[in-house]
């Protein structure tokens, strides 16, 4: 028996047709019962291509594979993190949309604080009274505007300021927004070690002042309670880049913004204007059965002390 007469039948009529040969009944049988989705799409056998035919062929069933990518389900890539793409005379790879996101995905399993970021959502928030649900609904509102870039949470602990900013920061990062958790005390704690190495410290904070999105948990907190010149620096630093270039950012703080101004009018007021001043994104909590108060916020002169001019 020779190698031919083993062959498939779909593949030796697949042969004769490519040859040239075969009958018009032959060619229907084979459009009928051996051509594959990718032909049907294009409209046309593949014995019948010609060569830029072909290639769109080979395109089109590439970017119908499956990949194995993790972190996600892409209905655009399949999941092999790429599109295939015709570009006049070449064939051109492109990484996909998704990529960004499962890289995203990575770096908050990687990042220490994965359980705490993921099991703190919106959905999740607990209500009983109504203050948590105008806390609530602002920090949902702060994620879909674009205006105001900071989000500030201040005052006491045990009032949910950390998961409303937990929840506000991972609804941005599940929408493919790039972000970064820090907990203050670490990573100021860290980079004023690396003050005296330029080039390592120029690196960690470039990120920190970039990023897209970056939640600050317990801004200007430390150990010992006392804070330093470096600390305002810092602090200093990053927010002057982020407010500048409007990039979003989320404070959580053991101040409420008036202490924080108090402390330090630059950094205070900076964080204050970045979340809208009086109109929009600064919330305080406070006393033991109403932690949060829901009220509109001073001016910044009034925070200040200082009488309005006008």
């Amino acid at each position: 028996m020779t190698k031919t007469a083993t062959m498939p039948a779909g593949v030796r009529l697949f042969n004769l047709l490519l040859q040239g040969g075969g009958t018009e009944d032959q060619k229907r049988l084979y459009w009928e019962r051996y051509a594959d989705q990718t032909e049907k799409q294009l409209g046309k056998p593949l014995w019948a291509m010609d060569a830029e035919e072909f290639e769109e062929y080979k395109i089109l069933e590439e970017n119908q594979s499956y990949g194995t990518e993790d972190g996600g389900n892409c209905k655009l890539c399949r999941n092999r993190g790429y599109i295939v793409r015709r570009d006049g005379q070449y064939t051109r790879y492109a990484s996909c949309s998704c990529m960004e996101q499962r890289k995203q995905s990575r770096e908050v399993q990687n990042s220490g604080y994965a359980e705490m970021i993921t099991s703190r959502t919106f959905e999740n928030f607990t209500i009983t009274e109504p203050w948590q649900k105008q806390a609530l609904q602002t920090a949902k509102a702060w994620t879909r505007q674009t205006q105001f870039p900071f989000l500030f949470l201040g005052g006491r602990s045990g009032a949910g300021k950390t998961h409303l900013a937990i929840a506000a920061f991972y609804n941005l990062i599940q929408r493919g927004v790039r972000g970064k958790f820090i907990s203050w005390r670490e990573q100021s704690r860290e980079l004023k070690m690396r003050m005296t190495e330029a080039e390592v410290y120029d690196t960690k904070i470039r990120e920190l002042k970039f990023v897209p999105l970056l939640l600050v948990d317990d801004l200007l907190w430390t150990n010992g309670g006392g804070l330093s010149e470096e600390d305002f620096k810092l602090a200093k630093e990053i927010i002057d880049v982020r407010q500048a270039n409007g990039l979003r950012t989320i404070f959580t703080a053991n101040w409420t913004i008036k202490d924080l101004i108090e402390l330090s009018e630059v950094i205070g007021g900076r964080i204050y204007e970045g979340c809208g001043s009086s109109t929009n994104f600064v919330l305080t909590f406070g006393g033991s059965n109403q932690n949060y108060r829901a009220r509109k916020q001073p001016t910044l002169l009034e925070i200040a002390g200082i009488e309005s001019p006008f």
